[in-house]
């Protein structure tokens, strides 16, 4: 069977079970699954002529694709929003039967989804969509996962990564002397900087899953270099080639973007 839930632009679950559960002189229970698919369907039909039929979910998110999960948690909101549901059979490319609203909204009262759980499986079905990966839920998040997803989130929805960012970084002193942007910085003036991660290895790891993704940096709008007069005294001490260390402080908010989006910086993070 194919279950259609309202309309327009139905939400689809194409390809379901139906197996009967138990029949009686006065109703019956059929049962409505995939192995794919986290939501199940429990309809008890009446056979004393009344039509009715009452409807029971349940589902299980547990490695299940993200996506459909969120496809589940979509597809319930529907329900208790008021919208229908549908049983196509497909061998006959008919409507089997449609419940009604009214039994559906019995059913389902109050919101199932905790604030958070909806968080995560948005996040984590957007990361399946846009990198083309097969990602499956997991209800326990290793501090691993928990990491992968602030970056990944950030990187997908522009969320803030944090604030008061403190970074220790290298410079290389050449004999052609600072580049502009360089000078201004040991000038104390607010300079935009890109960090990129050292060590990153091409991808994050999040429930089990191997992410790969381009490269990518922390990103500071206003950034100021820490006891500048300091820094460029130091600078200007040094000998051609050498490496000098200094603290950078951001005065905005740091977000983490693509390289690709920010292009390339010539001072190094060290951490």
């Amino acid at each position: 069977v194919r279950i259609e839930i309202g309309e327009p632009n139905p939400i689809v679950f194409p390809i379901m079970e139906m197996k009967p559960v138990r029949a009686g002189v006065e109703e019956a229970e059929a049962i409505i699954q995939h192995p794919s698919a986290p939501l199940e369907i429990r309809f008890v039909f009446s056979l004393d002529g009344s039509q009715r039929v009452e409807a029971s979910f349940t589902w299980s998110f547990l490695d299940k694709s993200c996506s459909s999960c969120e496809k589940t948690i979509n597809a319930i909101d529907r329900i208790r929003n008021g919208s229908s549901l549908r049983v196509f059979d497909i061998a006959a490319d008919k409507i089997a039967f449609e419940t009604p609203v009214v039994t559906l909204l019995n059913e389902l009262t109050d919101d199932p989804f905790p604030p958070n759980l909806r968080q995560l499986i948005s996040i984590t079905s957007k990361i399946e969509k846009h990198f083309s990966i097969d990602l499956r839920f997991r209800d326990q998040m290793t501090e691993e996962d928990a990491k992968s997803l602030t970056y990944l989130d950030c990187l997908l929805n522009g969320e803030e990564y944090g604030t008061n960012l403190s970074l220790n970084v290298a410079l290389s002193k050449e004999e052609s002397g600072l580049l502009p942007e360089q000078a201004a910085f040991f000038d104390g003036n607010s300079q935009s900087l890109f960090f990129e991660p050292e060590n990153y290895p091409g991808f994050f790891i999040l429930f089990g899953k191997k992410i790969h993704t381009p490269p990518w940096a922390l990103y500071t709008e206003q950034c100021v270099m820490k006891d500048a007069a300091q820094a460029r005294e130091k600078y200007e001490s040094a000998s051609c080639g050498d490496e000098i260390s200094f603290s950078v402080v951001g005065n905005s908010a740091t977000y983490i973007r693509w390289a690709s989006d920010l292009g390339a910086l010539p001072i190094e993070a060290e951490t």
